[in-house]
């Protein structure tokens, strides 16, 4: 499955892609932005330059191939953190994406303060603060532009979680709780193979089988239908 993250700068797209990539068994990311780090280097002063690497064709029609291609390679799900705020760049890269192993799309949303004071905490270039700060300037430039492009569209495209106010934690529970209801997805815990599958005849519904990893299988934590991985740490908040 392919489960493609979308929303706002700062909303926790990394975060989460992070979470379930440690989560989710045999999961993989993809990062699109290095095909666009590549398209800038290729054309860097050619008059066939944009300034935006999303508006050249060769940027979606690559990213469609190499998320295809590493979801057919490793037979697992391949997790893209990755904003796209035009609807109709989207609709091409999603539509294509579609017709594989099957796609998924979560949209972070967060409220402005919320984003406001992620923006403000954010260090793109660690020891370089000038750096970080122009980026910072530059996503609170955009802020407003991209909020209302995220909930004119992309709300209605795919499942929304708002994590305004909700630990890292609890925002990937969220998201465990969507892909349960979408397809069997196995998830990991403590050295151990569990996976979510949707129970026969049943839309709804949802049951654990575990796959033990070790001969030292122990039993699933909790007792819900929608059981999660265990997590010692205190819950974290969303940089």
């Amino acid at each position: 499955m392919i489960i493609w993250i979308n929303g706002p700068f700062g909303s926790g797209k990394s975060t989460l892609a992070n979470g379930l990539r440690k989560t989710l068994l045999s999961s993989v990311a993809a990062d699109p932005e290095e095909i666009g780090d590549l398209l800038r280097r290729t054309l860097r002063g050619h008059a066939a330059s944009m300034r935006d690497y999303q508006d050249y064709p060769a940027w979606r029609r690559l990213t469609v191939a190499y998320v295809s291609a590493v979801a057919r390679h490793t037979g697992g799900h391949v997790l893209v953190p990755m904003t796209v705020l035009n609807a109709a760049c989207a609709a091409e890269i999603f539509d294509a994406l579609d017709t594989g192993p099957g796609l998924v799309q979560l949209v972070l949303h967060a409220d402005p303060h919320t984003l406001g004071a992620r923006i403000a905490a954010s260090e793109e270039f660690s020891g370089d603060e000038t750096r970080s700060e122009a980026v910072r300037a530059h996503r609170r430039r955009r802020a407003s532009d991209r909020t209302q492009t995220a909930e004119g569209w992309m709300h209605a495209a795919g499942h929304v979680i708002d994590t305004s106010p909700l630990t890292s934690d609890e925002v990937l529970h969220a998201a465990l709780d969507h892909l349960s209801a979408e397809a069997s997805v196995p998830v990991s815990s403590h050295g151990h193979s569990y996976v979510f599958s949707l129970s026969a005849g049943s839309s709804s519904s949802t049951r654990w089988s575990r796959r033990p990893r070790t001969a030292r299988a122990s039993r699933a934590y909790g007792s819900s239908c929608c059981r999660r991985p265990r997590t010692d740490a205190a819950p974290s908040r969303w940089p």
